[in-house]
């Protein structure tokens, strides 16, 4: 009996059907949704916390991926760098405790700035405040008898024209001085060049904050300082000058910028203290700061600032004074903190 033509291939036909089938569904799944396959990573990231390496799905794989991405991206730090400086137009002697010939400090106008009027009339700012802080400063930096990268920096978070920065620059100090109104940065810039400090100095122009954003100056003078204020951007203000946004930084991002690992640190960056510490939690791990002087009086005056400060502070082993080796206030009323609070 003769085998039909077309029963000959029928095995054939079959086997490849099969397949087809079997590849078919293959594919469908290898489309499934990240719920439904689970995707197993060969070599876990150790740099993230409490992540499931054995039961990730593809979702998973995909935040790993973004917060690595962000982690990576360099912050929006601003050096300023301005040799050629030359806002001379209101410079005052100025005399730095522990040194005796005094410096020049170029000013807003004295006319119409508070801390320039005082400048220029006493020839000094803060002077009992600032001894105080540079005696416990030299404690420091004669204790450790370390030089190089282990040498005590000073951090100047919110240097405005330069007060602190340029008197401990003045006495062998490297600092890093951080300010968001660009004009501040010029009178520093212009100091320093004046005094032969600048290779001691390296200036950012930012504004310090909990998270990375845009804000804008209000720039009611270029005389003063008084009315000046930073905002977010979209902000309305009728004084609000035509300027550049300018981008928040955490005080985290200025790790790769310190001079060296042991820092003192001065804080005056009107009532936005709170939002410094609440994004310094790496700066104080992987720094060495010996000390703090904080600009106090506005921060006590609103209870949810304070809290986040005394809480950020003292969950560090810092205790606040009046003075170095005075009592510390932990146990004195909010009316007995002064304006300048040191942390040690």
């Amino acid at each position: 009996m003769k085998v039909p033509r077309a029963s000959k291939y029928l095995p054939l036909v079959l086997v490849i059907v099969v397949v087809l089938v079997l590849w078919q569904y293959s594919c469908k799944q290898s489309i499934l949704t990240d719920r439904e396959q689970p995707l197993r990573l060969r070599t876990p990231n150790p740099t993230t916390p409490n992540y499931n390496y054995e039961h990730s799905t593809v979702a998973d794989r995909d935040d790993l991926l973004r917060n690595t991405v962000q982690k990576v991206t360099a912050p929006p730090v601003k050096i300023f760098d301005l040799p050629s400086a030359n806002a001379t137009k209101f410079c005052s002697p100025f005399v730095v405790p522990g040194k005796e010939q005094p410096i020049t400090l170029c000013t807003y106008d004295p006319k119409h700035d508070l801390i320039s009027g005082k400048v220029h009339k006493a020839h000094g700012f803060n002077t009992p405040t600032q001894r105080m802080m540079f005696s416990e400063m030299a404690k420091h930096n004669s204790a450790s008898g370390k030089k190089g990268k282990d040498e005590l920096c000073f951090v100047d978070i919110g240097a405005n024209m330069g007060t602190y920065t340029l008197a401990a620059a003045a006495l062998g100090y490297r600092v890093l001085a951080v300010d968001a109104f660009n004009y501040s940065l010029e009178l520093l810039a212009t100091s320093l060049r004046l005094n032969n400090l600048t290779s001691r100095v390296t200036m950012l122009e930012n504004v310090i904050s909990d998270e990375h954003g845009k804000f804008r100056l209000s720039i009611v003078s270029r005389e003063s300082m008084a009315m000046n204020r930073i905002l977010p951007e979209g902000s309305l203000r009728k004084s609000l000058e035509d300027t550049d946004p300018i981008d928040a930084v955490l005080m985290d991002d200025l790790i790769p910028y310190l001079p060296t690992r042991r820092v003192f640190l001065k804080m005056d960056i009107e009532s936005s203290e709170a939002r410094a510490v609440r994004g310094a939690s790496k700066f104080f791990q992987k720094a060495h700061v010996v000390g703090i002087l904080m600009e106090f009086f506005e921060i006590k005056h609103s209870p949810a600032d304070k809290d986040t400060v005394i809480n950020f502070m003292t969950s560090r082993g810092y205790k606040p004074y009046m003075e170095p080796g005075g009592p510390t206030l932990l146990n004195r009323p909010l009316k007995d903190w002064k304006q300048n609070v040191f942390w040690l």
